[in-house]
């Protein structure tokens, strides 16, 4: 199977602020969507925490509103952490997230996740308006093929699970096993695209043409010309994630592309005018040799600042499993804005933190 993986903002946000998750995991041959629902407290972590244990799972675990529980402690180990940072930055708003937590304010999301268990053989599992869409021999022949728990209703309180067992969700999850053919093409999207081939499927379009489309995407650039084209034609503005999966006679996974998380608040832009910029950024009248040993040393000042940071912070609240790697992003963010670092500055200490937490683990 290859998978090409996209994701992006609502039109009037930034990258970073996306709310959508998805992972892909080839050891496991699982690919998982979740919408982090923006009425919700923090949902972007909360869909995360839920995508992640589904992919590396090699118990076969799946989300339902009895096994979302034991990423509980995760959760409130990230919001507590949150908040920490936010004090330390500061922020005169940070007491509405001290009162959001003191209400035992919760996260939500919706969830789709696949995990192939052969090359023609996968088991699903819906939760919500984020979809599993099936197009046959290229075609989607009916609004049937679009398989979620709110078929034909995509509006603004889909079914969900909650990171506060107390409130119990909604909704029943859906799950079964379905045979594929190397004819046939998958999309796990979120509601966005639910709703646009929906309505697209339910005026007789077979939307084959749509899929050509999909299936040309190789960037992020062309994801975002594309969902913009697609607003234009009626799709609704909001956070829109596309997992393209198609099957073939391989029984492995292969990733031909994927955006990155938004959480790393990495994302940058590879076109020439990003590299230009770049080099405008960078001190007048030195080699490039002597701009990266300038770059170096500060490094070196900016690692041991995010050494003390990071270190009061895992003292303070521990190294859970489940909440490691999701709350270890929240500090590296933080420190980042914290900083306030900007272009290659950003870019520097980005690969300086890395190598940090890659050691530290």
């Amino acid at each position: 199977m290859e998978v090409k993986a996209f994701l992006c903002q609502h039109k009037a946000e930034n990258y970073e602020n996306c709310e959508d998750r998805f992972c892909v995991n080839i050891d496991t041959k699982s690919v998982a969507v979740a919408d982090g629902m923006s009425q919700s407290f923090l949902p972007e972590y909360w869909a995360d925490l839920i995508c992640r244990r589904f992919s590396e799972s090699t118990d076969g675990w799946y989300p339902t509103h009895e096994s979302v529980q034991e990423l509980e402690p995760s959760w409130n180990k990230l919001r507590d952490i949150y908040a920490d940072l936010e004090e330390k930055k500061n922020n005169p708003y940070s007491y509405l997230i001290r009162n959001s937590i003191a209400e035992k304010k919760s996260a939500a999301c919706t969830f789709v996740g696949i995990r192939f268990l052969s090359s023609k053989k996968l088991k699903y599992h819906i939760l919500g308006d984020s979809s599993m869409i099936i197009f046959r021999e290229g075609k989607l022949k009916s609004e049937k093929d679009i398989l979620s728990t709110h078929r034909g209703k995509f509006d603004s309180f889909p079914d969900f699970f909650d990171s506060n067992h107390l409130r119990g969700g909604k909704g029943d999850p859906v799950n079964d096993v379905i045979q594929m053919s190397d004819k046939d093409t998958i999309l796990l999207v979120t509601d966005p695209f639910s709703d646009f081939f929906y309505e697209k499927a339910r005026s007789g379009n077979d939307c084959s043409e749509y899929l050509q489309e999909v299936k040309r995407l190789n960037s992020h650039d062309d994801y975002v010309k594309l969902v913009e084209k697609w607003r234009n034609e009626g799709m609704h503005d909001d956070d829109s994630t596309l997992v393209v999966i198609i099957p073939n006679d391989k029984d492995t996974i292969s990733i031909a592309y994927e955006d990155k998380d938004p959480s790393e608040d990495i994302f940058i832009d590879k076109t020439s005018q990003i590299k230009s910029k770049f080099e405008e950024e960078q001190p007048k009248g030195k080699s490039s040799h002597q701009r990266e040993n300038d770059n170096t040393d500060r490094e070196i000042i900016d690692c041991s600042e995010f050494q003390n940071f990071i270190d009061e912070a895992i003292n303070k609240h521990g190294t859970e499993e489940h909440g490691w790697f999701g709350w270890l992003k929240i500090l590296f963010n933080s420190f980042v804005k914290l900083k306030k670092f900007k272009g290659s500055e950003r870019k520097r200490i980005t690969k300086m933190i890395r190598k940090y937490l890659n050691n530290k683990q």
